[in-house]
């Protein structure tokens, strides 16, 4: 038994220095150990990377020649929200810009707080499409499966609402493929041949003109696939 103890004893001693010499190596700047990182392998940035994005809106639909009044959106270009000429980038794509060359908008979705602004009852809608929905709005618009609408009082009464909705894109443009479809993409430097649309408006109850129209507030989500990382980041 004395020398079965003596044999364990001897293997033990002989057994710590080692693994706590790998144990010291292992630990002692652990991604020296990694080949990719030895030889350069290992990309700055991800293939591919998945980010939500976040548009303010802060818009007057009026009409003072009509019965309807709208503002859109190309919701599924990042790169130009809003069609206006002059009007303001997306908080943070630039930044993603800097590193991957295209972009692709697979998820949109918004959340806007509207007012009626007239001394009358108007009705409001918000409408996802997959064509240009226009500036002036339709009576019909409302009745679109992917319309959402409220009926406001006259300014003073009950005459605001909260309206939102997320889709996929797919839904909206009503194609399969869309996260292979390349009019569906963009380089970061423009939008997509196929745009997405988000109508935001309102027509009067009757045949009331609406020169003060409607105020809209809120924010647009975008969930965007940055891909194709650029050559000094890959």
């Amino acid at each position: 038994m004395s020398m079965n103890r003596d044999k364990r004893s001897r293997t033990t001693q002989r057994g710590t220095p080692k693994r706590a010499a790998r144990a010291r190596a292992q630990n002692h700047f652990p991604l020296m150990s990694s080949v990719s990182t030895v030889h350069g392998r290992r990309p700055v940035i991800p293939p591919e990377t998945d980010v939500l994005l976040s548009f303010q809106v802060n818009k007057v639909a009026a009409n003072a020649a009509g019965t309807t009044c709208m503002v859109r959106y190309q919701v599924n270009s990042a790169y130009d929200v809003d069609p206006i000429l002059g009007s303001t980038s997306t908080p943070g794509f630039a930044e993603w810009s800097t590193l991957y060359s295209y972009y692709r908008v697979i998820k949109v979705g918004y959340k806007v707080e509207l007012c009626n602004n007239e001394a009358f009852p108007v009705r409001v809608y918000t409408l996802f499409q997959n064509t240009d929905p226009g500036t002036v709005g339709n009576l019909q618009y409302p009745g679109n499966p992917l319309s959402k609408s409220y009926l406001l009082s006259a300014k003073g009464g009950m005459d605001r609402t909260v309206l939102s909705d997320t889709k996929q894109v797919a839904q909206i443009a009503g194609a399969r493929g869309i996260e292979f479809e390349d009019n569906y993409r963009a380089a970061v430097t423009a939008s997509p041949i196929d745009l997405v649309w988000l109508g935001i408006g309102g027509n009067s109850i009757g045949i009331a003109f609406l020169p003060n129209g409607v105020t809209a507030c809120g924010v647009i989500k975008m969930w965007c696939r940055f891909y194709s990382a650029k050559a000094e980041f890959s």
